[in-house]
């Protein structure tokens, strides 16, 4: 199972079923997944090159 061993994003379908098939709330494997998600971005931090946007007072 691809979820499992970490090569695959667990989708919010799979996250239903996973959910019904071991009575976890839907919500919190989707949780996790967001978590591990940011965690596995924060590890390549460092690599992740961006120019600062330079705009003026009201630019949003």
């Amino acid at each position: 199972m691809l979820i499992a061993t970490s090569k695959a994003r667990l989708a919010i379908s799979m996250a239903l079923r996973t959910g019904k098939a071991f009575g976890v709330k839907m919500h919190t494997l989707l949780r996790m997944q967001t978590r591990f998600d940011a965690y596995q971005v924060r590890e390549r931090e460092d690599e992740v090159r961006v120019q600062r946007f330079a705009g003026g007072e009201g630019a949003f």
